[in-house]
């Protein structure tokens, strides 16, 4: 299989080629959709037919059925008279008989070459090669047309200039099969050597490219881009116009200083719904008429960036020092036993914090509890103690926080503060009880007040207040899990931005009085750098090209809110693995980690699988559920390399269960070798799990193999009769589409042996 590279090592590759040919793939290489996938494409095709009276039903979603079962149906049967399975369009609506073939094909391909963006990135680099004698070759798996594809180009980007184009459609063969590079070395006339093919997919553009002979760079989305959205597609299945177009535009601008696992998270998670967050708040106040922005640091600030980013922005956009703990005390002025259980109730949130805020120091007999939250303290004895001493002490904490709202008054009114139609206020979430706290100390029913997500305590706010929340309604269950986990995003967001404990009067001024950022390593202060840089990378090229600058639907907020609930209760490893160390701030300048070793193998020792832990978290009550400052995040960490998809993203159609299935299936019936039947991107994924957990591969089979010698993982693929001929009578089929073909092919091949073993991810025959 062909190494997957990084961009900075492409360039690098590709400024010291001594091809002659430069074959390259065009879609999610030097092509990007709009729409993102075929599939998204197609229900804008679906709309647009609805329109013009092609289609008959509104549900855009029956038309992408009837579409993609017609291509398959299209496929099968030219695998049937052909014995391979590339087809052109007229081909798959042939398979269409009830609609308007002709007409929707027009449509289609219309709209196929309007959802198209250049990768400018890719295409620099080309024009490069084309300018030292370099010919380019385009080499793609698709059923559109030649001419359609040349005419495209001619159009958009006569700088480059293809000597040829091979599409499978017309060509009787794939890149997945081999047979197209057949093609391009024949119709190319060099040795198979002097040509570099560049693409996107591990196996049609690595594996198949290397197998014929050819030299192969490969630059995949797949571990990255094309998994998020499979999975955020489970969850909302419709896709914002432009997020995939995005997100691969950063990922092929980002430089080698954005190539950790935060940055990457940064760019293709946080970054997209945080911009299009920060899109909907500048729509919806250019819309009111606002004329001034307030954001309360810490997370603000990065708001305030990804604004400036965004050219089409009028108003002014402004930071407070403002925090939960600098205004919840002062606007109550006092600090009640009632108000103390409120307190109990903040995660994190310690007696030593507490005496701060109320102007006292913590007593002596009380100094060994004083870096203990008060979540904790509640349930000790010395609680009783705690309250004794905020009791006793009613009168001075009552005009210490008296001092207090006075300053937080001043400072508000300094800043601009006003009760104005035109003013506007924005937090992060969850309950908005920042919002409420300012309430109270001033006037503020005309002002505008906008959140990213909120828990089910927000609607008693907006009974009093004009709130708008970026998260749809209907979606209160996943902002729960979100507020359950809060660190996960707030680390990320606050960055090395400091809160604010307190104000001061400084010179006649009241100034806010910052709570010291806890003491962290070199190597999380590059990862909260990397985040932010990372963020600020898509927006600056996103805002330029005006995205989402008229809004964001209702519908496309549903997708983008789904983006960042889908981490915080879904993590993959690597997400997990990437913010395990993130430095949750404690009191007196202590931090620990977000995921610890300790609760890791916990979860280890108390389950054998990640389906179990996964349901412990969702039930909650457990001591270590409780205590985690994100459970989720634990799971994948304690069984890695065996993730399985969970909860809302569980669906029957799901490649993801193959590997897994099979590791499952042969530890369980006692087998530990056996040959592997597959090998694609599954077959490489099934390989690389069963070798690390000890199940040796002895063969290697795959169809392809009657025509074309390549290999998976250094071993030589070969075809079924050459492995039954060598006495292998137990095979692991490596695929879900297929299995049921496999198995019943390996059934007849294996007939009357005894020993003979079939596993599926599902049984052993």
């Amino acid at each position: 299989m062909a190494k997957v590279m990084s961009i900075a090592d492409l360039k690098q590759a590709l400024q010291h080629t001594s091809a002659q040919v430069i074959s390259c793939d065009m879609f999610d290489t030097l092509i990007f959709r709009r729409s993102g996938t075929p599939h998204g494409l197609w229900r804008r095709i679906g709309e647009q037919a609805f329109t013009l009276g092609l289609w008959p039903q509104e549900d855009t979603e029956a038309f992408v059925r009837c579409r993609q079962q017609a291509e398959s149906d299209a496929r099968k049967r030219k695998f049937a008279t052909a014995h391979h399975r590339e087809v052109t369009l007229e081909e798959i609506y042939a398979c269409w008989p009830r609609i308007d073939a002709a007409r929707l094909i027009a449509l289609e391909q219309q709209m196929e070459v309007e959802d198209w963006c250049l990768n400018t990135a890719l295409i620099e680099m080309l024009a490069v090669l084309q300018q030292q004698g370099k010919r380019l070759i385009l080499t793609s798996d698709m059923y559109l047309p030649t001419s359609l594809i040349r005419a495209y180009w001619q159009e958009h980007c006569p700088s480059l200039s293809f000597s040829d184009v091979l599409v499978s459609g017309e060509c009787a063969g794939s890149k997945t099969d081999g047979l197209l590079y057949q093609q391009l070395i024949r119709r190319a006339g060099v040795l198979p050597g002097q040509i570099l093919h560049l693409g996107d997919h591990p196996v049609a553009d690595g594996q198949m490219a290397l197998a014929a002979g050819v030299q192969a760079l490969v630059c995949s989305f797949e571990s990255g881009i094309d998994k998020l959205e499979m999975l955020e597609s489970r969850l909302v299945a419709k896709e914002p116009a432009g997020l995939s177009l995005y997100r691969k535009r950063w990922w092929w601008a980002k430089d080698k200083h954005q190539n950790s696992p935060t940055a990457e998270l940064a760019g293709l998670v946080f970054a997209p719904a945080l911009y299009a967050w920060a899109a909907w708040v500048a729509a919806r106040c250019q819309q009111l008429g606002i004329t001034r922005l307030y954001c309360f640091r810490r997370e603000g600030e990065l708001v305030r960036q990804l604004l400036a980013a965004m050219p089409w922005v009028r108003f002014e956009v402004k930071t407070l020092a403002l925090s939960r703990r600098s205004t919840f005390l002062p606007v109550r002025v006092e600090c009640s036993l009632d108000t103390l259980y409120e307190l109990t109730a903040r995660r994190g949130y310690t007696l030593s914090e507490l005496a701060e805020d109320i102007g006292l120091g913590v007593p002596e007999s009380l100094s060994a509890q004083a870096a203990q939250p008060l979540a904790h303290l509640v349930s000790q004895p010395e609680w009783h103690e705690v309250t004794s001493w905020i009791e006793q002490e009613q009168a001075a904490i009552a005009a210490h926080l008296q001092t207090q709202r006075q300053r937080l008054i001043r400072y508000l009114k300094a800043q601009g503060i006003r009760n104005d139609g035109q003013i506007a206020l924005l937090d992060w979430g969850c309950g908005g009880s920042l919002f409420a706290n300012l309430a109270q100390a001033l006037p503020l029913d005309q002002v505008r007040c906008f959140m990213f997500y909120q828990s089910p305590k927000a609607a008693k706010v907006a009974l009093s207040q004009h709130l708008e929340v970026f998260q749809p309604w209907k979606h209160a269950q996943w902002s729960e899990v979100m507020a359950a986990y809060p660190e996960v995003c707030e680390i990320l967001l606050n960055g090395l931005e400091t809160s604010t404990q307190s104000y001061q009067e400084h010179d006649g001024e009241v100034v806010p009085v910052a709570v010291p950022n806890p003491d962290i390593t070199p190597q999380q202060q590059a990862q909260l750098g990397d985040f932010r840089s990372a963020v600020l990378a898509f927006a600056t090229q996103a805002g330029r090209e005006g995205w989402l600058n008229g809004g964001v639907t209702l519908a496309d907020r549903d997708r983008f809110f789904a983006m960042l609930y889908r981490l915080v209760r879904y993590p993959r490893f690597e997400e997990a693995k990437a913010l395990q160390t993130l430095p949750v701030p404690l009191s007196q300048g202590e931090s620990t980690p977000l995921l610890t070793s300790q609760d890791i193998a916990e979860v280890q020792a108390l389950f054998g699988n990640s389906t179990d832990a996964f349901e412990l978290g969702r039930s909650g009550g457990h001591p270590l559920v409780a205590r985690s400052w994100w459970y989720p995040g634990l799971v994948p960490l304690a069984f890695p390399g065996n993730e399985k998809a969970l909860g809302e993203l569980v669906v029957n159609q799901d490649d993801d269960i193959v590997a897994p299935g099979l590791l499952e299936q042969l530890t369980r019936a006692g087998i530990r070798s056996v040959a592997l039947y597959g090998a694609g991107a599954l077959g490489q994924r099934a390989m690389d799990l069963l070798l690390d957990n000890g199940i040796g591969i002895t063969a290697v089979v795959d169809r392809r193999a009657e025509h074309t010698a390549f290999e998976l993982n250094g071993v030589q693929v070969e075809t079924l009769h050459q492995v039954l001929e060598r006495g292998e009578r137990c095979f692991a089929v490596a695929s879900r589409a297929f299995a049921s073909e496999i198995s019943a092919q390996l059934r007849q091949s294996l007939a009357g042996m005894s020993d003979a073993r079939i596993v599926l991810f599902y049984e052993v025959q």
